[in-house]
């Protein structure tokens, strides 16, 4: 697979399409062709949605963390302010900008890899790998604070492999400012920022030694403070203050717990997201390693095969090579480490390991394809032949990671390459949303925002004069109702379900329930989705048939028990609008069993 010339004259004669450049521009531009109409109209996921609730709140005078819950830093919702200011209120326009951010990061990239020594055909290639790889990806992925909080950190990478650098102090300084902005979307990227400090900076001074990277570390922590003095001075000035500390002292601690008590999850889930490009992670971690060895002319690599390892004799290859093989292995183990499953958060290293498979001359996109059409072979088989479709029924039920990790490309699915000619469309109300869920990759599942039901049950509510105030939206994805109506919520909390990560959040939830949303709201949004997500099979497999639109029996506490007035969907969709009978009690939620909390 590998792209580098052989010595041997015999096999220039091969059928070698991987060591071709133009199929892999070839590939790039029809799968972009295919992929960014379809990119473009996609629906935005629940997490965007809540940080443009956050973006809306700040817009019209009121006070983040206050008015909508948020554990993470600012950084993403005051971009996403700039971006509503500056292109309107449409999903299009952030989509575009998304986009424009993830194309400068294949784009900086793209100069490492040449840089590091990658020629046409690897270039080609890892052209190809971005096309097959971002605009594909599900919606959970698309507009995410590791995604833009890349580019950044690779526009602080280039000014670091500037040459020369005659003044340490200023560049550094550049680069603090860089990487400062880049840790108000997520401090985690301190990692990154650390480990390519410490494998460049010796190499960046003039005499070698560690005595004289002070300035450049100086310049570093002076831009960083810089930033960092900025973003507290905002919100000190507009009183977030007190509530982000409130987030980070009271909330946060436990979050973090349950972070750490989960990593065995995500030693399980973390190869099969984005497979097969996460298959080929413990090679690019071998790459990336031997590359940091060999930055100061070591030799250890030297005995190894050119097909697994392309040495470079170029100094200034070297050291992008060991720049961007140390930013790879720091990211990688932030995300691992300090993160959530979230596919979402493995993206940035994805596109960084496609850069170090360029420099190497790799050409990984071939391998990708022969895996999808494996994987391909495998669901039509099991589509038309009922006994292997029982059987991997039955593995499945085993191995709950199984359809993760024979992925089947979008590419190849007939429904959605249906709706490509009709992203060309400019359609409104409800045919607009109705495209949307059609795009979406979540339909049916508690954290997909079912966008034409949301907007029919805030048209409901606005009919009789709601405002957002009135309502409380309940799980995780009916506060898109939100949205569509006046004012600010009384209920600040979106993801109902983050709470419940631990007891003493969900009581801290409950106090404020009572205390703020319950006197105030005269509505309760739910979502059956999530109602019947533990409920027996029976029940679970025909919520959407049910009628009249009640949760399971034993579901009579809040927010049930109030008498259901509406129900999305022509009576048979997912959100119900239950009356808020005062008074409520919620001393106890009645929730589906096995909430994380419960195991405590």
């Amino acid at each position: 697979m590998n792209s580098a010339e052989s010595p041997d004259p015999k096999l220039s004669v091969r059928f070698r399409p991987w060591r071709w450049e133009w199929p892999g521009w070839f590939l790039a531009i029809v799968l972009l062709a295919v992929g960014l109409p379809l990119f473009y109209r996609m629906p935005p996921w629940c997490d965007f949605t809540l940080y443009d609730l956050a973006g809306r709140a700040i817009m019209s005078g009121g006070v983040h963390y206050r008015d909508v819950f948020d554990t993470n830093l600012p950084g993403f919702v005051w971009t996403l302010v700039l971006v509503r200011r500056a292109f309107g209120p449409s999903t299009e326009a952030v989509r575009l900008v998304d986009l424009a951010v993830v194309f400068a990061c294949v784009a900086l990239l793209f100069r490492f890899a040449k840089r590091a020594g990658a020629d046409r055909t690897a270039l080609a290639w890892f052209a190809a790998g971005a096309a097959i790889f971002y605009p594909f990806t599900t919606e959970f992925s698309h507009a995410q604070r590791d995604v833009w909080m890349l580019l950044p950190a690779l526009l602080a990478l280039t000014l670091r492999l500037r040459e020369p650098r005659s003044r340490p102090l200023w560049t550094g300084f550049l680069e603090g400012v860089l990487w400062g902005v880049a840790v108000w979307f997520k401090p985690h990227v301190l990692f990154p920022a650390a480990g390519v400090w410490l494998v460049t900076a010796r190499r960046l001074t003039s005499d070698g030694r560690w005595r004289s990277t002070r300035e450049d570390f100086l310049g570093n922590l002076l831009g960083g403070s810089l930033v960092g003095a900025l973003g507290v001075a905002w919100l000190v000035r507009t009183g977030t203050w007190p509530y982000f500390v409130e987030v980070f002292a009271k909330w946060n601690p436990h979050y973090t717990e349950y972070l750490f008590a989960e990593i065995g999850w995500r030693a399980v889930s973390h190869p099969f997201h984005f497979a097969p490009w996460t298959y080929l992670q413990p090679l690019v971690a071998f790459l990336a390693v031997a590359d940091i060895a060999t930055a100061g002319n070591r030799r250890w690599p030297g005995s190894l095969p050119r097909w697994l390892y392309v040495p470079s004799t170029d100094n200034r290859a070297r050291s992008v090579r060991a720049a961007v093989g140390a930013l790879y292995l720091a990211w990688l183990l932030q995300s691992f480490l300090l993160q959530r499953q979230f596919p979402y958060v493995h993206v940035p290293s994805t596109l960084i390991g496609f850069a170090i498979l360029a420099a190497h001359r790799w050409a990984a996109v071939p391998f990708g394809l022969a895996f999808f059409a494996l994987a391909l072979g495998f669901h039509l088989l099991c589509e038309y032949s009922p006994p292997v479709m029982r059987r991997a029924e039955r593995i499945e039920r085993s191995f709950e990671w199984f359809w993760h990790a024979v992925p089947r490309h979008p590419i190849t699915v007939p429904a959605r390459l249906r709706e490509w000619p009709g992203c060309w469309e400019t359609l409104s109300g409800s045919e607009y949303r109705q495209r949307q869920d059609r795009l979406g990759s979540y339909s049916g599942y508690f954290a997909g925002i079912t966008f034409d039901e949301a907007h029919e049950v805030a048209a409901w509510l606005r009919e009789r004069g709601a405002t957002a105030g009135d309502v409380i939206c309940w799980h995780s994805s009916p506060h898109a109702v939100y949205l569509d109506l006046p004012g600010t919520p009384a209920f600040r909390f979106m993801h109902v379900d983050t709470p419940l990560i631990r007891r003493a959040t969900y009581e801290y939830m409950t106090e404020e329930l009572i205390r703020d949303a319950v006197p105030r709201a005269k509505y309760v949004v739910i979502d059956l989705c999530r109602s019947f997500v533990n409920a027996p099979p029976e029940l679970a497999s025909e919520w959407h048939r049910r009628e009249p639109p009640l949760p399971p029996p034993a579901f009579t506490a809040f927010p049930y028990s109030g008498p259901a007035v509406f129900r999305s969907g022509d009576g048979r969709g997912r959100y119900v609008v239950r009356e808020l009978k005062k008074p409520v009690d919620v001393t106890e939620y009645d929730l589906p069993k096995g909430n994380i909390w419960g195991r405590e």
